[in-house]
């Protein structure tokens, strides 16, 4: 495929996006009229059919992704409104789906109750973990030294990479703070996969 003709934003300039009909074009601005998030730039969300800014909405406004609303005030897309993340972690819990149905990027984190809800939800994906200005100078990064569009950016190698990827950081694990239910589940299943690896194997 040849350019401006494209299936994806990575075939287009760092600048550009692929629009309809297949074709690299320039994004929508913010507040200005989209119909896909496609339409909007890399850092900016379609949302209501215009596009905004990452972390522009403030508490009670619509959301429906993890990066519209304002971390900066410590606040989460939850039930698709803009809403404190203890509003999150206050829910009560026996299942991850009783999470998710709160907020999709959740889990129930075991807390050692022995009541109905043994466990307390907790987000997997917390942008607040990180300030609002570490990802505004990642975006100033890419822009300025032109980096284009890749699925997974190399660390050290790829100009994306260089300007370092708060992605990383927000991926919140709540077995690092101690929830023993989440940590035992996933040594269940490790150990699961590396057994049947060495079944295989042999």
């Amino acid at each position: 495929m040849n350019y401006p003709n494209c299936t994806t934003s990575y075939q287009c300039k760092h600048d550009e996006v692929c629009g309809a009909p297949g074709q690299c074009v320039l994004p929508s601005p913010d507040g200005g009229d989209c119909k896909v998030q496609t339409d909007c730039s890399e850092f900016s969300s379609c949302l209501n059919n215009k596009c905004i800014a990452y972390f522009s909405v403030e508490a009670a406004g619509t959301c429906q992704g993890m990066f519209e609303c304002d971390m900066s005030q410590g606040l989460m897309c939850i039930q698709q409104t803009c809403q404190s993340k203890n509003v999150l972690t206050n829910v009560g819990c026996n299942s991850s789906s009783d999470c998710t149905r709160v907020a999709p990027y959740s889990r129930c984190q075991c807390n050692g109750n022995s009541g109905a809800n043994k466990g307390r939800c907790s987000p997997t994906i917390d942008p607040t973990q990180v300030s609002k200005m570490t990802f505004i100078n990642y975006h100033n990064c890419i822009l300025n030294n032109k980096c284009p569009a890749v699925s997974n950016p190399l660390p050290d190698n790829s100009c994306a990479g260089k300007c370092g990827n708060p992605i990383d950081a927000i991926q919140y694990d709540p077995c690092n703070v101690g929830s023993v239910l989440s940590c035992n589940i996933y040594m269940i299943i490790t150990s699961t996969i590396i057994l049947a690896i060495g079944l295989y194997i042999l």
